[in-house]
């Protein structure tokens, strides 16, 4: 029984993540593959962490700073260029 449910669960689960796919745009699909991997890396430095390997979870941990940096200055900065465009639309209507 308990493996019905979790094929019930994963079937649903695929088809939910092909629905957004196919009407994702792909801004959506690049920020969601991003965020996955993000949410698999940092399981994976939870899992050595609590199995008592943490050295390889603090080197993970240092792998990873440059990417999540990046990651957010991307966001920061796409979030910049939408204010900036939304300013000069509000500027051409006057």
């Amino acid at each position: 029984m308990p493996y019905l449910i979790l094929i019930i669960g994963l079937l649903t689960g695929l088809y939910v993540l092909f629905r957004f796919l196919t009407k994702a745009k792909p801004q959506q699909i690049k920020t969601f593959f991003r965020i996955v991997i993000i949410v698999i890396y940092c399981a994976i430095m939870l899992y050595f962490a609590l199995m008592g390997r943490i050295i390889v979870s603090i080197a993970l941990l240092t792998l990873a700073i440059p990417f999540i940096i990046s990651y957010f200055k991307g966001k920061i900065t796409h979030k910049n260029k939408k204010q900036d465009n939304n300013k000069e639309r509000n500027e051409d209507d006057k």
